[in-house]
């Protein structure tokens, strides 16, 4: 560390407190206000800011006793991001399959539009995501069901089979509106 090289005791206490102070307000705004804000985004009348943070910070309580780091943080990125590939292969297939790049701005923004869908959620895009999340991290992470390597492209398979799902049930779904989500 470059505050080792300090000559003065000083210089080089300065350093590191800077150096951990730096180190401390990144970490806050990475691990902390980002999922404190998309907490309080996911039901905007019952989180706040403040509820999300400690939502976050008890997600991170009981999680820090499984130590998802100790198999290497490789490992638990890969896990992480392999869990987000079918969520990216259902918004593009929706985006530019379904919707043929089309994007109501507006419907966006009514309550009761075009994506209020079953109450607000959509369970096509939830069925899409579990089988897709199913094949892109769990069952290369926790069992040995599928071939080693399966686990190392677990993204773009996630993207593939979610995003596939996903335009079949909507496929359905026009064609038979009791599939409809």
């Amino acid at each position: 560390m470059i505050s080792a090289k300090f000559d003065s005791w000083f210089l080089a206490l300065l350093a590191a407190l800077t150096f951990a102070i730096a180190t401390l307000g990144i970490n806050v705004v990475a691990n902390f206000v980002s999922p404190a804000f998309d907490f309080a985004n996911v039901f905007p009348r019952q989180i706040n800011f403040k509820r999300g943070g400690y939502i976050a910070a008890l997600i991170a309580l009981v999680l820090y006793p499984f130590a998802p780091w100790e198999t290497g943080a490789a490992h638990f990125v890969n896990f992480i991001g392999s869990t987000m590939g079918p969520i990216f292969g259902i918004m593009m297939v929706d985006y530019y399959l379904i919707r043929k790049s089309q994007l109501n701005v507006e419907a966006l923004y009514h309550e009761n539009g075009e994506f209020r869908f079953q109450n607000g959620w959509h369970g096509n895009a939830f069925i899409a995501f579990a089988v897709g999340a199913l094949f892109s991290s769990i069952l290369p992470t926790f069992t040995s069901i599928l071939p080693d390597w399966w686990g190392t492209y677990g993204w773009f398979f996630g993207v593939g089979i979610g995003g596939a799902i996903y335009f079949v049930l909507r496929m359905g779904a026009r064609r038979n509106p009791a599939f409809a989500a």
